[in-house]
């Protein structure tokens, strides 16, 4: 049986990318000294589920509820918030742009976790905390420096979603 590795996410228009891969140079030139692996264009992306391991020959009916989830989502904006870091400013590994709270977006979620529960996939154990991943750090670093990382605003960009899902 093939197997492929799955999530579904939000695919971001090419303005949008624009706009944030303009903010990582930025952030790429402030933070140069710091062993951060940005994101490259191609990988930007919210995820809104992830999958992982899931047979192609049912990808159809995967494709069913995905599509199912998401017919009665009207076209919404998401707006970019302050960066921050997870798993925590003590570890940081991932640095990630936030989202501002919207209920269409979790809305999108819950619908795909009830309708993909049908189909065998385990709902999320975690809250969803909607995020663009933008770096990766390599290597430990002090609390100093994430503080500035997680109080400098990125931006204020809008993002109009019109079923634009990848997975």
């Amino acid at each position: 049986m093939q197997i492929k590795r799955l999530f579904i996410g939000i695919d971001f228009d090419g303005e949008t990318k624009k706009e944030i891969i303009s903010t990582i140079n930025q952030l790429q030139k402030e933070f140069y000294n710091l062993p951060i692996k940005w994101t490259k264009p191609n990988n930007l992306h919210l995820t809104l589920k992830f999958i992982a391991e899931f047979p192609i020959s049912k990808m159809e009916l995967l494709n069913a509820h995905i599509s199912s989830s998401v017919k009665e989502i009207k076209p919404f904006k998401l707006y970019f918030t302050k960066p921050g870091v997870f798993p925590s400013k003590n570890n940081p590994k991932i640095v990630w742009l936030g989202f501002e709270n919207n209920k269409s977006l979790y809305c999108i979620v819950e619908s795909l976790n009830n309708n993909l529960q049908k189909i065998g996939l385990q709902r999320e154990n975690k809250k969803f905390s909607p995020h663009l991943t933008i770096g990766r750090i390599k290597k430990n670093l002090s609390i100093h420096n994430m503080e500035i990382i997680n109080d400098k605003f990125l931006c204020n960009k809008t993002i109009n979603f019109q079923n634009q899902l990848i997975y």
